[in-house]
């Protein structure tokens, strides 16, 4: 590198595929080994290679301490919708983990992503990158800058925040319900900003179909 004057790996390419997930609430939690210092994976990897989690907060250490500068690619990942497309790619479930993993890709700073499966076989998936992508079939989309956003606990519901190009007059939230059996009353709060925000529209996938619908929508906030 020092002697041709350009860097000699420009990203770093690993591939993840979630161990802790042989049933719907272990997959609730398996995007958790990804981000989450405080969980401890139910896997046989954690008696051997618990130290290296969370995962991409392990890699990133590595990247800046032997070659800063690095971006991270996880060119393949699954988080346990492979073993058996047919039920469990078409569970709420996968919905659930697969927008807290594309939130942990975005607070790690994740470069390159790519979900391995087929996503027809699994509608619950595609519909969850929708949210991140296209939520209201008009290319509405995740802002491009993250903010800070923490639920009370992650292991029932898990939070991803943005603006978009530092524009803080709106911000996309991204926010789940890990409860198998009941449904939570989410509380809002909007700290850090003078804004007074007027208005609130909500898209949903639920159990009772793969389609992101509108389920609220809400003219006079306070």
């Amino acid at each position: 590198e020092e002697e041709c004057g350009y860097r000699l790996l420009d990203v770093f390419d690993v591939h993840y595929y979630a161990q802790d997930c042989s049933t719907d609430a272990s997959r609730l939690q398996a995007a958790r080994s990804l981000y989450d210092e405080s969980y401890v994976e139910n896997s046989w990897l954690q008696p051997y290679l618990g130290q290296y989690f969370p995962f991409l907060e392990r890699l990133q250490e590595s990247i800046d301490k032997y070659y800063p500068g690095t971006k991270l690619a996880i060119t393949e990942y699954n988080l346990g919708d492979i073993a058996n497309e047919t039920t469990t790619g078409k569970n709420i479930t996968a919905a659930i983990a697969e927008t807290e993993a594309l939130g942990a890709f975005a607070l790690n700073d994740v470069y390159l992503a790519t979900y391995w499966g087929t996503l027809p076989n699994c509608p619950y998936v595609e519909s969850a990158i929708n949210l991140y992508t296209n939520y209201d079939g008009k290319g509405g989309s995740f802002g491009d800058t993250l903010v800070e956003a923490k639920t009370d606990d992650l292991s029932k519901a898990a939070a991803f925040a943005a603006v978009d190009n530092g524009d803080d007059s709106e911000v996309t939230l991204v926010l789940s319900n890990k409860d198998m059996t009941n449904s939570q009353n989410a509380v809002i709060s909007l700290d850090g900003t003078d804004i007074d925000y007027t208005s609130a529209a909500v898209y949903a996938i639920t159990q009772d179909g793969t389609d992101i619908r509108v389920i609220d929508v809400q003219n006079d906030v306070t």
